[in-house]
């Protein structure tokens, strides 16, 4: 009997008022508003992991031809 007698709240009442305006956004053709997603950085680093280790095998190569010159000459 108590909760006939309790008021209640006014939150229900305020979400019968309808929008100040129609809502007709097309959702699914949207543009996406992430910029920049994570397979852009999977991508970039495996990138850069790639160019350094080219860089220190080429490095390694360099070193090797060298030693070879010095041997030759």
């Amino acid at each position: 009997m108590l909760s006939l007698l309790k008021k209640k709240p006014e939150a229900t009442s305020a979400s019968l008022i309808p929008a100040w305006h129609p809502n007709f956004r097309n959702y699914a053709l949207l543009p996406d508003i992430k910029p920049v997603r994570t397979a852009f950085f999977v991508n970039g680093i495996s990138a850069f992991v790639a160019i350094g280790l080219l860089a220190f095998l080429g490095r390694g190569e360099y070193e090797l031809h060298s030693v070879r010159s010095q041997i030759v000459a």
